[in-house]
């Protein structure tokens, strides 16, 4: 049976506290609902730049953003399963229990498959780490017994994503894509648990901010036998990943003040998205309105355009349908 042996540390005990720190700021900071949504996609980006890059995939950043804003129908195949993949873990996360249905339905979006069954998806051939094949799924049915146990239920959630990501990480089950699953699933303990910020960031992938230092700590005196060195170092980088987070939160609640006291509040829904756009692409042109308004006229689109230049936070350069609109 499986059972985590590891020592809370003083450091371990700090780095917890400054994520608990962060957790209630992004709880009770109030912040525009646009620029928590540009905070969320940014969140998500990352996500998709980071595990592609562990794929060995060079992330084209413009195609993902346009693909999460509905501007690109045609991505990679990959780019897609990791979006359809992160909606699964969220909507896993509702449900705390692991099983193997969950496993199995993390991994079919992944790949984009229907048809992968446990124990199918597990890696046949043997390789130089990782589990045997003819072990794995019994080691996989111990972890997923013990995700399931009062142990388990006990232990902090941050921990407790930290052992599903060395376990896995120290059984290889998966021919590709380990660290994919490793982090959806820490993914659905974190945002079951209430540890996503609010959606602000995914300190789940935050140990790949420091490869080296990760592969020290993953290849420790065997995870098995005692992780503590591994916690360590996975809560010390989401620490670290939530203290910067914690001040682009409150710089954004002081903003929203700001802008709040200047009118941007009142701004609708169209509005607030034209802003954020010219954020994420520094410039909008009418060919850009029907991708950006599917459903919504020309003219309506220019009325808002000319109410954001009126209240200065726009200006318009060029004419007739050579225009295009940045921000002042």
């Amino acid at each position: 049976m499986f059972i985590p042996e590891y020592t809370i540390t003083n450091r371990i005990l700090d780095n917890v506290a400054e994520i608990e720190r962060v957790r209630s700021i992004a709880q009770l900071c109030v912040i525009l609902p646009s620029w928590k949504a540009r905070m969320r996609k940014e969140a998500k980006i990352e996500f998709f730049k980071v595990n592609l890059n562990l794929l060995g995939i060079r992330a084209d950043l413009d195609e993902i953003k346009k693909y999460l804003d509905g501007m690109e129908d045609n991505p990679a195949n990959l780019v897609k399963n990791i979006k359809a993949s992160i909606e699964t873990a969220q909507k896993l996360s509702q449900s705390y229990e692991i099983d193997e249905e969950t496993i199995s339905l993390l991994y079919q979006s992944i790949i984009g498959s229907e048809e992968m069954k446990i124990p199918q998806m597990y890696r046949k051939r043997a390789t130089d780490s990782g589990t045997n094949p003819e072990e794995i799924l019994s080691d996989m049915t111990e972890l997923i017994d013990w995700l399931n146990s009062m142990d388990c239920r006990e232990t902090h959630p941050l921990i407790r994503a930290a052992i599903v990501k060395g376990r896995i990480a120290e059984i290889k089950p998966f021919q590709n894509y380990n660290d994919l699953m490793s982090n959806l699933l820490a993914h659905q303990m974190l945002e079951n648990s209430g540890y996503n910020l609010d959606g602000y960031c995914h300190l789940e992938i935050s140990y790949a901010q420091d490869p080296i230092g990760y592969k020290r700590a993953i290849r420790s005196p065997s995870l098995e036998e005692d992780y503590t060195i591994w916690i360590d170092f996975y809560t010390e980088a989401m620490a670290r990943k939530a203290s910067s987070k914690r001040e682009e939160i409150l710089l954004s609640a002081k903003d929203t003040k700001i802008a709040q006291a200047k009118g941007r509040a009142k701004l609708s829904g169209r509005q607030e998205k034209i802003i954020t756009y010219l954020h994420d692409y520094g410039m909008i042109k009418n060919k850009d309105f029907a991708k950006l308004f599917p459903k919504i006229s020309e003219d309506t689109v220019l009325r808002d355009l000319k109410d954001l230049i009126e209240r200065e936070m726009i200006v318009k350069k060029g004419r007739t349908k050579a225009s295009r609109y940045e921000l002042r």
